[in-house]
């Protein structure tokens, strides 16, 4: 039997060169918020300890056998400068750079109840695709041999929710903390018109019983 809580939330974004796990990490971004708060034009008031990014070496991607895509090396040649300048000017290592995000995680939401020998971060991780920036990370992590954050089943993505809601979102900044903010936005304005607001009480009805407390999982 675990203890879980259900009101910790994440948003990360990653900058990249491929799609898919084992293709090289450039930028992590990640921001902590309340997906059921209000995001007016000025944001949720997030404290600097509540965000994190890093920037990371291309050639240390290379040292450890990530891939490069030359398809995404072509699309970020058609990005803006500021964009390019951010996702090609990092410096730390790779492995050092994850296990600085891991850290994060860990300090930031705390450690849930999990499986025997696998605790993760007491979070609930969005992404915009859940198929794409946690399984990049997480395949990285476990390359490396640096401990995982992510609980095996609290991932959820953006992309179901933007459409639930009838809200068009694309991304156009391409940098991780900027993005972040922009589908932090997207999302409680989602969870808005679907009728969720923590400030009306109206939460998922999956949720409610629960939001702010410890519950038993057994597991």
């Amino acid at each position: 039997m675990a203890f879980v809580t259900l009101n910790q939330y994440e948003m990360v974004d990653t900058e990249t060169l491929g799609n898919i796990p084992g293709h090289s990490i450039l930028v992590i971004g990640a921001v902590r918020f309340d997906p059921f708060m209000p995001w007016p034009e000025e944001g949720q008031a997030i404290a600097a300890k509540d965000q994190f990014s890093v920037r990371i070496s291309r050639e240390s991607n290379r040292k450890y056998g990530l891939r490069e895509s030359e398809k995404t090396l072509a699309w970020w040649a058609t990005q803006s400068e500021e964009a390019r300048d951010e996702a090609f000017s990092g410096t730390v290592d790779l492995k050092d750079a994850l296990q600085m995000y891991s850290d994060w995680c860990f300090t930031t939401f705390g450690e849930d109840g999990g499986r025997a020998g696998e605790k993760a971060a007491d979070m609930n991780t969005y992404c915009h695709g859940a198929e794409y920036d946690v399984p990049m990370i997480a395949w990285a992590m476990d390359h490396l041999g640096v401990r995982s954050p992510f609980p095996y089943n609290r991932t959820r993505s953006t992309r179901d929710v933007y459409e639930l809601a009838g809200v068009e979102y694309k991304g156009v900044r391409h940098q991780a903390i900027g993005d972040c903010y922009d589908q932090c936005a997207a999302l409680c304005r989602s969870h808005s018109i679907l009728g969720f607001s923590r400030l009306a009480n109206r939460l998922p009805g999956w949720l409610l019983p629960y939001e702010g407390l410890a519950f038993p999982v057994l597991i």
